[in-house]
């Protein structure tokens, strides 16, 4: 990890950000007047709210009332929904609905709205005493629009000024009822902006062509490439399967919704290559979790025995049980590796090089299962072998590890202990401002909004890449050595006993009975010539931890022992 993954990140995030500045320069400006005659007392004045009714209605005359409605941009959100206090409107208009019951001679259908735009800001204001500073309503910009409203139930939409670079305050009111008032926080969407270029097939594929296809092929080929290195190097990915990825895509589709859509939406407007990087991830996850490279199963296999004497009288072992274990290899280009499943580990194996398998250079026999010779119906591996039993575990396995820590303490040798490191905390200061400035330049620039929290959440993946260790780990196994002269294995290749076992239980099983029963393993070592056996076994092409393939005459073989 460390540094070239940090910059990795930088460039994923700032490119497309940047580049992307500009594409959607046009917008869907609005022909405003600049006032001020109106106070930040007059702006701030809301109408008055009925008990029972509909937060956002207010009287409309003797005869009529109207309320205020609007849509929500998010497609987690359907239907209109009445104002509310603390609403922050992101579309760019809302509707205002009337109900008229006067007579129609009384009604005149045609009504003025005037709907200010304006932020709360200070000023200076000279006194007798000096200079003071006071709050007052700034960047005020005065719209005047004229509906028609007739008697029963009417609609009319207002449109709102578009604010996509921050959030302004809209106070609207109906000219003649001026108790008929309304005052909300208004951002708009920038999914809501015109589209940047013609209205036509030739300026749709130009833009499409610029701002998508050529950054998807660009990504899909970074991936293209990287994952397969990747896999050859870890021999597969996280292996959590697809339907895992769907569910996680699917849930955090729904999350951002229902509650980042607006600036999701910012996003990929002010940046539209941020989406091409989506489509590659998703064709990168596919691939790493359906490829895979040189990737098998071992059962671990062990008897415990102990000394006692056939009916012939000699001595010989008596098998009182076994265990097995499963374990997952990949044969790698660096050797064979022990791998498991997981995001974490995956990219502990992908950056610390794995967990090397030590003792496949002591084994003298191994068996395929799944072979003409032998075959489990439903076998959880793909080779079997014999592990000695005098080591506690069947395989002593420390799998590779990530570990953060930030560099703020550091040895004291006078003392013995730690101490904290300025040099350290410079360090990490530097990283953090450094990448969390570039992400706040980014999204200042594209005018995508949330740049604190963005550039705050970017330092610390940042610092996370920089300041997280991959160690490598170990696994290693002690072969019984013994096994390819041991009439235990030979039980192994006599298909009369092993043909029909469906799983690893009812092979241990077998191999527990045929320990014991010394006269048939002494008819089995009459009929085969032991010597033979294991020279072949011993000189076979294949090396230790490869595949050895399936064929009318076993590749490996084992003999018993003198008894």
């Amino acid at each position: 990890m460390r540094r070239a993954t940090a910059l990795l990140l930088v460039v994923l995030f700032v490119l497309p950000t940047v580049t992307g500045v500009g594409v959607f320069a046009a917008s869907d400006a609005q022909n405003q007047t600049s006032s001020d005659e109106y106070t930040l007392d007059e702006l701030q004045e809301n109408g008055k709210r009925y008990e029972s009714a509909p937060p956002s209605m207010r009287f409309l005359g003797d005869y009529g009332s109207a309320t205020v409605r609007y849509t929500p941009v998010s497609p987690g959100k359907n239907g209109w929904k009445y104002l509310e206090p603390g609403t922050t409107i992101h579309s760019n208009e809302v509707a205002l609905r009337a109900v008229r019951l006067a007579p129609s001679d009384e009604i005149d259908e045609s009504l003025n709205v005037t709907v200010v735009a304006w932020q709360k800001g200070e000023k200076e204001v000279s006194t007798g005493n000096g200079t003071v500073t006071r709050p007052t309503a700034t960047n005020v910009s005065v719209y005047h629009h004229q509906v028609s409203l007739g008697r029963g139930y009417d609609l009319a939409n207002i449109s709102l000024p578009a604010h996509y670079d921050e959030s302004y305050q809209i106070t609207m009111w109906v000219e003649e009822n001026p108790d008929a008032r309304w005052r909300f926080t208004h951002q708009s969407v920038e999914s809501k902006k015109g589209l940047p270029f013609p209205a036509t097939w030739g300026g749709y594929w130009q833009f499409t062509t610029t701002n998508l296809l050529i950054w998807i092929l660009a990504a899909t080929g970074i991936v293209a490439i990287a994952v397969p290195a990747s896999i050859r190097q870890t021999g597969r990915g996280p292996n959590m399967g697809l339907l895992f990825w769907a569910i996680v895509l699917g849930l955090g589709s729904a999350l951002i919704g229902g509650g980042a859509y607006v600036w999701t939406a910012s996003l990929l407007t002010a940046a539209p290559p941020v989406a091409a990087f989506l489509i590659a991830g998703v064709i990168g996850i596919v691939m790493l979790e359906t490829m895979e490279y040189g990737v098998y199963r071992v059962a671990l296999i062990r008897l415990f025995t102990e000394e006692t004497k056939n009916p012939r009288g000699d001595l010989a072992n008596s098998a009182e049980g076994g265990e097995f274990e499963v374990v997952t290899l990949a044969q790698t280009e660096e050797g064979p590796k022990a791998i498991r499943d997981g995001i974490r580990p995956w990219i502990a194996r992908l950056f610390s090089g794995g967990s090397p398998l030590y003792g496949l250079d002591r084994l003298e026999l191994e068996f395929d299962l799944g072979t003409p010779d032998v075959s489990l119906t439903s076998s959880p591996a793909d080779k079997l072998i014999f592990v000695d039993e005098d080591p506690e575990q069947l395989i002593d396995y420390e799998p590779e590890t990530l570990s953060f820590e930030l560099p703020l303490t550091e040895f004291d040798p006078e003392t013995g202990e730690e101490r904290w490191s300025w040099t350290g905390a410079v360090t990490v200061a530097f990283y953090a401002v450094v990448s969390g400035g570039l992400a706040f330049f980014a999204l200042q620039k594209s005018g995508i909004g949330g740049a604190r929290t963005g550039a705050l959440a970017f330092a610390g993946v940042a610092l996370y890449a920089l300041f997280t260790t991959a160690e490598a780990g170990r696994a290693v196994f002690v072969p019984a050595v013994g096994c390819a002269q041991d009439a235990t294995a030979t039980a192994m290749y006599r298909e009369a006993e092993i043909d029909g076992y469906e799983t690893l239980e009812a092979a241990l099983n077998a191999l527990v009975e045929e320990r014991n029963s010394s006269d048939e393993l002494l008819d089995t070592l009459e009929e085969m010539d032991a010597e033979s056996v294991v020279k072949e076994a011993s000189s076979r092409d294949t090396s230790p931890g490869e595949f050895v393939g399936g064929s009318d005459s076993p590749t490996t073989t084992s003999a018993g022992g003198d008894d």
